[in-house]
């Protein structure tokens, strides 16, 4: 499906992640639909860039009922102290969860939600080797969906 196809409905957003080609350059973004507003992964990693990759130039601040969000995007996150996070309410984290990485990155974000104080959305996105773990994570609370694919639909 064609990303202009997308049928968002009334009322809803969608925060979807994908490789797009913007001014002749290729970037790993997330953006919010059915706005234009995107975030655009900040650290690429060695095989982004070795694949043509280049970082994002600007941290965005979204918006969901009154509250301010960021959108960090997988290694992003290694780079957190170096975000702007003041009247962040909250963080959603795009990330590909695979069984080598699963229990370290969560309790590395366990740790940046108590050091920063704040709730972390955590988006699993879709791959060969994805292993699910869509979560909510605040201080030592973890929820997640372990091994499902899928959409994870927040209500404020």
């Amino acid at each position: 499906m064609a990303i202009g196809e997308l049928r968002i409905p009334e009322g809803k957003e969608l925060l979807l992640n994908y490789i797009i080609k913007l001014e002749g350059n290729m970037y790993n973004c997330s953006q919010l639909f059915p706005s234009e507003k995107r975030q655009c992964k900040l650290h690429p990693d060695s095989i982004e860039l070795e694949n043509g990759l280049i970082p994002g130039m600007v941290e965005e601040v979204f918006e969901h009922n009154d509250k301010n969000y960021k959108v960090i995007i997988c290694t992003d996150m290694r780079y957190i102290d170096s975000f702007n996070l003041i009247d962040v309410k909250f963080l959603v984290f795009v990330y590909h969860f695979s069984e080598y990485s699963l229990e370290r990155v969560l309790t590395d974000l366990k740790q940046i939600s108590k050091k920063y104080n704040i709730p972390i959305l955590v988006s699993s996105i879709l791959s060969d080797k994805n292993v699910g773990y869509s979560s909510y994570i605040y201080k030592d609370t973890v929820i997640s969906l372990p091994k499902i694919e899928g959409v994870l639909e927040i209500e404020f």
